[in-house]
């Protein structure tokens, strides 16, 4: 059994190592079932030097070549999952797969310009500088993020057979509109992504040119793991842990409990999302972390709006919300 600064051995075969990142969360757990030739890597961290180096020591204490690794599949499209996805390709050869609704996502937010993104911004209350040129993840991450083109596209339901190893997967739409967990049945072990965290709840947002109910889509995609029998959850940020049907639950709660300040902080009056997360969130914090509330929040009242627990009005190109 392996076990060192940034590798553990889970599960014979099958390997959690931790990646480091420049921002909070300060590492992305990715994960290697080794079977020799045909190897399989799920997300691949940053496209830094210093991530990559980590990987490649990593590998060598688990006894995988680059070249071995036959499979990279990524949950989801953000830059701590699938930044290093072209480098791991020309390093290996291997095939990388996501969903395609990341890839769609992905493709229609680079061709947003500035004047788009700093316009979404202002609707919701959100002040804007110069720095408002691209999206929070860009901003920070842009120089890490080299992502390339998937050989092709995973679906839900679909079951990957890689050698002996047979993985389902399972679409949970939310924390990205493409985002996969990956259901290990033999072994009773979920890959859960950004999906289940141990600790903290995903950013489930709403941003720029996203369309839909991003807080739905999450919460009825929680509702998919409930019945999964599954003895370990193996997050890509936190400890693995057992129990998934409670921490679903607790994340339940939250997001009601929220709903409940939203309405207690609107009373009688009429905010932007912006407003509101002021409300919630430490005015101390930087303007980035506060912009990323102010989506978080925008998700919130997406969802109610459309059970007409709130509704939004739309003044000089501003949209507040009241009861």
């Amino acid at each position: 059994m392996i076990v060192t600064e940034r590798i553990a051995e889970i599960h014979p075969g099958l390997f959690r190592v931790e990646l480091p990142l420049p921002i909070r969360p300060t590492n992305v757990n990715v994960y290697l079932f080794h079977q020799g030739r045909q190897s399989v890597l799920v997300d691949t961290g940053l496209c830094s030097e210093e991530s990559l180096d980590v990987l490649d020591d990593a590998l060598r204490e688990a006894g995988c070549e680059w070249s071995d690794i036959a499979l990279t599949i990524c949950t989801h499209y953000h830059p701590d999952h699938y930044g290093a996805s072209r480098k791991i390709k020309e390093l290996s050869g291997c095939d990388v797969l996501m969903h395609k609704a990341d890839a769609d996502y992905l493709l229609q937010s680079l061709l947003l310009d500035a004047g788009d993104y700093r316009s979404f911004l202002l609707s919701h209350g959100i002040p804007v500088n110069r720095e408002h040129s691209f999206p929070p993840a860009v901003r920070v991450l842009q120089r890490y993020y080299l992502p390339v083109v998937p050989d092709r596209y995973i679906a839900d339901g679909e079951h990957l057979a890689i050698g002996d190893l047979h993985l389902e997967v399972i679409w949970t739409p939310g924390h990205s509109p493409g985002h996969v967990a990956l259901n290990w049945r033999a072994a009773k072990i979920l890959l859960s992504g950004d999906h289940l965290l141990p600790d903290i709840t995903p950013h489930v947002g709403i941003h720029t040119g996203m369309e839909g109910d991003p807080l739905n889509c999450y919460l009825a995609s929680l509702r998919k793991l409930e019945h999964l029998e599954i003895d370990r959850v193996l997050p890509a940020h936190g400890a693995c842990f057992g129990n998934h049907r409670a921490r679903i639950r607790d994340i339940f709660r939250h997001h009601e409990e929220r709903q409940r300040n939203i309405l207690d902080a609107l009373g009688d009056k009429a905010m932007t999302a912006y407003d509101l997360a002021l409300a919630f969130f430490d005015s101390s914090l930087p303007l980035l972390h506060k912009e990323i509330a102010a989506y978080e929040t925008l998700a919130h009242l997406e969802l109610m709006s459309k059970s007409l627990m709130v509704r939004a009005q739309k003044n000089d190109g501003v949209i507040r919300y009241r009861v």
